[in-house]
């Protein structure tokens, strides 16, 4: 069959079984001959029919129906399950999530911290409408999200087929993960973009809540210009008509560095950032900075931090926190009446902790701009100490330098909070190894319908 001068493709099902889910949600499903491809939203022991859409070192299929269910089967909450790249876990119960995200960080933690049995585990506070920002592009008039790479696979080898079931674009305030005042600003937002010529140039934050909101507009450096003109355009909208709503620009740093150049902000709110060239006052508040994807579920964080706290320990006098941010969790020390000190290597969030402490008269908070080597190596010699550190791992651990600087300031207990399994591992190695005993392992689900999961770790040392 001839369409456009060109033979009309047409793909071929074929049948597999589901042997296993890699926490990642993909499916492990063999072929009767063997072959063994990797398909999302297919679960343990179901038998499925899906299209071949592999590369040439990754065997992919593209699911396509379910001929028998899984016991942990869920329907899906959202028409677009099939090509998302927002969840991973679309066809999971909650229970069977966490059970999958529990086994994956447990197995890789215990590979190198053996006595990691004392583990308690949390479900989500809520597991659908929790995420208040979004990060997305702009096209064909709306905020759109990325589609899964079987999707995007699919479309390309099936294009004729894939029109009636594959979608490429997937409107981002559809996302039933969103809380509704996050679907309806974007909504808002996308009315008063749409006209603008070149708003697809540009990459956008959108943070919003029941009262206040905000947009951070990237923009690459040969786009600053444009972005400047939208971002004014928005603010004079009457998007930014009070002090609860806020526009930013930020320019991309150009190729090779990877220093951001000064934010911009328009409109009324003294919400963020600095003035651009710091013409004005340089960061009057960052106030909702701490403003996480899942406030509900990350709150339970604060609370597994307050109950270490309640544990038998050594008296705390002085308390260190690597990677303060804006000073949230300063105040879980507060019945301690300890002396506090917090360094980030965010000039701005430092900023905004200290108008924080200013404003809201914390006492004995004290915070200052720093990495965590540079602080500990230099203010060991000036005679600083610290009877508890709390640590915020990235995805990548502080290391054994570290490590080995916070026992030589004499902390007897460590708190570790980190997003990913690999990061915990290697931090509760590194200071088991120096002398430490891992005293307890709380793992949290923070982020239903995904595998990212976050983890609390108490180490101690006598």
């Amino acid at each position: 069959m001839m369409m456009n001068g060109q033979a009309k493709t047409t793909p071929k099902c074929f049948e597999l079984c589901v042997d296993r889910v890699s926490y990642r949600g993909e499916g492990y499903a063999k072929t009767p001959d063997g072959a063994i491809y990797r398909v999302s939203n297919a679960l343990t022991g179901e038998r499925i029919t899906a299209f071949n859409v592999s590369m040439p070192r990754h065997r992919l299929a593209y699911l396509d129906q379910i001929l028998d269910a899984s016991s942990d089967a869920t329907p899906p909450f959202c028409d677009h399950w099939r090509d998302c790249a927002a969840c991973q876990y679309c066809r999971l119960t909650a229970a069977a999530q966490q059970k999958l995200k529990e086994a994956h960080w447990l197995r890789l933690i215990r590979r190198f911290v053996l006595d990691a049995a004392c583990t308690e585990a949390y479900a989500a506070v809520r597991t659908l409408a929790y995420r208040h920002r979004a990060r997305a592009r702009f096209s064909r008039g709306t905020f759109v999200m990325p589609v899964r790479m079987d999707a995007r696979l699919m479309l390309d080898l099936y294009p004729d087929f894939s029109a009636e079931r594959v979608e490429s674009e997937i409107p981002l305030h559809d996302c039933c993960l969103h809380a509704e005042c996050l679907n309806d600003c974007m909504k808002h937002l996308e009315k008063i973009i749409l006209p603008y010529a070149n708003a697809s140039l540009f990459e956008y934050d959108i943070e919003a809540f029941e009262d206040h909101a905000r947009l951070t507009i990237y923009a690459a450096p040969d786009c600053v210009d444009s972005g400047r003109r939208l971002a004014q355009m928005i603010a004079e909208s009457g998007f930014c008509a009070d002090e609860k709503h806020c526009v930013i620009l930020q320019p991309i740093p150009a190729r090779g560095s990877h220093v951001y150049p000064p934010s911009e902000s328009f409109g009324k709110s003294i919400w963020y950032t600095y003035a651009r060239n710091g013409h004005q006052a340089c960061l009057e508040a960052m106030k909702g900075a701490w403003t996480p994807v899942n406030p509900d579920n990350a709150s339970r964080i604060r609370e597994i931090l307050k109950s270490c706290l309640e544990m038998p320990m050594p008296a705390v006098n002085r308390v260190l926190e690597l990677g303060c941010g804006c000073g949230t969790h300063s105040d879980i020390f507060d019945d301690l009446d300890v002396q506090y000190h917090g360094i980030d290597a965010s000039w701005p969030a430092i900023q905004s902790a200290q108008h924080n402490a200013y404003t809201l008269a914390w006492q004995n908070k004290t915070f200052q701009t720093s990495t965590a080597l540079h602080y500990l190596d230099k203010n060991y010699y000036r005679g600083a100490r610290a009877d508890l550190v709390l640590m915020h791992s990235n995805r990548l651990p502080y290391g054994r330098d570290v490590v080995a600087w916070c026992k030589r300031f004499g902390a007897h207990t460590i708190l570790i909070v980190a997003p990913s399994a690999y990061a915990m591992a290697r931090e509760c190695q590194d200071f088991i190894e120096t002398g430490y005993q891992l005293q307890k392992l709380f793992l949290c689900d923070t982020l239903p319908f995904t595998y990212h999961m976050m983890a609390v770790a108490m180490l101690q040392q006598y």
